[in-house]
């Protein structure tokens, strides 16, 4: 198995989320960080929330002015924004039928109370209340009860649709018309697969922390994920950005272990995908300020590998902070507008909140943003989660629609065991 039941201070943090959304008015919750350190953050003041299409379409540079307004206050904050903010305002994307209450493309908030939990490798654990010490005072941290590992590779039904996505892809590159587009496919899960019992039980440690777990519960979307791209880390003056691009399978001897990351480190897709990753990356972060690229290295996950390259952003003067986040949002599409225009074709579904980022800004101009990636979503649709594969010239639909199912086999998902209740309110009105 890649979980484990003890999550440290995840497991805590899960703790307190379950105690609060059990709260006769369920507040907005968030939970992120580490097995050594999260944070919890409970119930919303001011809010920022945007549905781009459903709301407008509202033009991208609104949406970004918007959130630069909001943003101004030093208060703590957290929020997501997912991959409908990318798309070129001529872009018509779909919308959901009337009646089912879409994800916002953007959320951002104030919350009443939070605090920070730390765990020590002896087991002790510290609570520090950091915001709102009334909102928190009256919650008691329940256990988690019993749950059990769910394999999602069993589920994954239909993928005739993503092999010839991914095929039109190919042959769209192979034209001369793109060089590198990340195409996705929605995975619909059952209904019983509990989110904050996911959350609770991250994979085992990578050699580099640079992964970052998430929990989010509002009234339109719950979602939790175990992601190993940290996107953004630092603040206004300097972050870094942990860019990963380039998959591959692990095994568990270990001298084929080896043999598989030899071979990884030689393959020429991995390395033509990675190399075209950090360049469109370099030149969005050159947008804010100058970059400093640090060597490749190898990030080991339980059952996959990736290639990841740091990229260190001395941020100018001038720069707000939404546009450092406009920056570090991934579009997946390289060169930018033609593989938009191809991906628009072939995704007739939002992505909502997959893709994009997820994190939180401290008050003293601190932050951290992870992609969204290896999560689970629960919204009025059902329960679902996204995989995809950057596709190049290089490429084959095997060799990605493979990709996909490793990542997929690296998502966490649970269930609570037989007779114990489920918790989630997403959808029960």
């Amino acid at each position: 198995m890649n979980w484990s039941l003890d999550g440290g201070a995840l497991a805590v943090a899960a703790q307190w989320c379950q105690a609060a959304r059990d709260l006769p008015e369920a507040p907005l919750l968030m939970a992120f960080g580490t097995r050594e350190s999260a944070l919890v953050l409970i119930g919303a003041g001011r809010t920022l929330s945007l549905r781009r299409y459903d709301d407008g379409p509202i033009a991208a540079e609104v949406l970004w002015n918007r959130l630069e307004e909001f943003c101004r206050s030093s208060a703590l904050m957290a929020g997501y924004i997912g991959f409908d903010a990318v798309w070129s305002d001529d872009t018509q994307r779909p919308v959901l039928d009337a009646g089912k209450l879409s994800a916002p493309t953007l959320h951002f908030w104030e919350p009443r109370g939070a605090i920070r939990i730390d765990a020590a490798p002896s087991g002790k654990v510290e609570i520090s209340v950091l915001r709102g010490p009334d909102t928190v005072s009256g919650i008691l941290p329940l256990p988690l009860g019993a749950f059990e590992s769910v394999p999602l590779r069993s589920l994954d039904a239909e993928m005739r649709p993503f092999r010839e996505s991914v095929a039109l892809t190919i042959a769209f590159i192979q034209r001369g018309e793109g060089q590198r587009v990340t195409v996705a496919r929605r995975i619909d899960l059952p209904d019983n697969l509990d989110l904050l019992a996911s959350f609770a039980a991250p994979p085992k440690s990578c050699n580099l922390n640079v992964g970052r777990s998430f929990y989010l519960a509002t009234p339109a979307i719950e979602l939790a994920g175990h992601s190993p791209e940290l996107l953004a880390s630092g603040n206004p003056e300097r972050f870094v950005c942990y860019k990963l691009s380039g998959t591959g399978a692990r095994h568990p001897d270990p001298d084929v272990d080896t043999r598989l990351q030899d071979g990884f480190l030689a393959d020429k897709k991995i390395l033509n995908e990675h190399a075209l990753s950090i360049e469109a990356t370099r030149k969005a972060l050159e947008t804010v300020g100058a970059v400093r690229t640090a060597p490749m290295v190898v990030l080991d996950r339980p059952g996959l590998r990736h290639l990841m390259t740091p990229l260190t952003v001395a941020t100018r003067p001038d720069v707000s902070w939404s546009r450092i986040m406009r920056a570090v949002l991934p579009a997946g599409a390289q060169p930018r507008a033609a593989g938009l225009e191809t991906l628009d074709g072939l995704e007739r579904i939002s992505r909502g909140a997959y893709y994009g980022i997820i994190g939180v800004r401290t008050p003293d101009g601190g932050f951290e943003f992870s992609q969204v990636l290896r999560t689970l979503f629960r919204d009025r649709t059902g329960v679902y989660t996204f995989v995809g594969a950057a596709v190049t010239g290089d490429s084959t639909v095997d060799g990605e629609s493979d990709e996909t199912q490793l990542k997929l086999d690296d998502i966490v998902a649970m269930r609570r065991a037989q007779g114990a209740q489920s918790h989630s309110r997403i959808g029960s009105a």
